[in-house]
């Protein structure tokens, strides 16, 4: 069984939604503590044929708090009208506006679950099953940490297979892994140009834009476009 733990971002780039391809379950890490300068609350989208960087505002961010434990303040109406603004003539626009919409002004304002229904909510819309779920319903100790954590994770839901994102190579060992029963590895995005409207492709914009532009069916190819990497440099 593969499967992958990653904290869960609000319509991250289409890398993230490579990683939930590649796998069997997909562990959402709501219990990591809120990175205030990461991509848990941002992301980015093409506005007046630039890159465009929207934040969904959080209360009372802390990190010395877990993903989990925050939540978003409601006001969504200014990014939900950037959308609007920048993609009313994407031709998948009436298709997947009301997909955002759905998830954004849902009445549950947990960070961890808002941002984690930007994920299934995409997956549900191409029609591709994968099973989700969130770290914090383990049982865990607190002071399992880091790499550890992440085997004990693995453990317990029976995974013989652990792909991370590229980005995580020198973070994990493979032997430990391997001494584990666990096969590592990353994947690494192949990221290709699309139809955007605009004379040239930006890349690494949120999943938003690859879905406005794409048809399902495209975007299910350009969810298979990556390579499952070995680490050959341990720390």
């Amino acid at each position: 069984m593969k499967l992958a733990l990653m904290q869960p971002y609000v319509f991250p780039y289409i890398g993230y939604y490579q990683l939930a391809f590649s796998v069997d379950e997909f562990v959402f890490y709501d219990d990591a503590n809120f990175i205030k300068q990461g991509f848990i609350n941002r992301n980015a989208i093409l506005l007046n044929r630039a890159r465009f960087d929207f934040s969904l505002p959080v209360a009372s961010i802390s990190s010395f708090r877990t993903i989990a434990q925050h939540n978003y303040t409601g006001r969504f109406e200014v990014f939900l009208k950037q959308i609007r603004s920048a993609y009313t003539k994407a031709p998948f626009f009436e298709a997947v506006y009301p997909i955002i919409a759905g998830v954004i002004n849902d009445q549950d304002l947990g960070v961890a679950r808002k941002n984690a229904q930007s994920i299934t909510a995409v997956f549900d819309y191409l029609k591709v099953p994968r099973v989700f779920s969130f770290a914090s319903d383990l049982t865990v100790a607190d002071d399992c940490r880091a790499e550890d954590r992440v085997i004990e994770v693995c453990r317990q839901k029976k995974a013989t297979h652990y792909h991370n994102s590229i980005g995580g190579k020198s973070l994990y060992s493979t032997e430990h892994f391997q001494a584990a029963g666990i096969e590592l590895r990353f994947t690494k995005p192949l990221l290709q140009p699309y139809a955007q409207g605009s004379a040239d492709f930006v890349p690494y914009l949120s999943m938003i834009d690859t879905l406005m532009w794409c048809s399902p069916s495209h975007v299910i190819d350009l969810l298979g476009i990556y390579e499952l990497e070995e680490n050959d440099g341990n720390p």
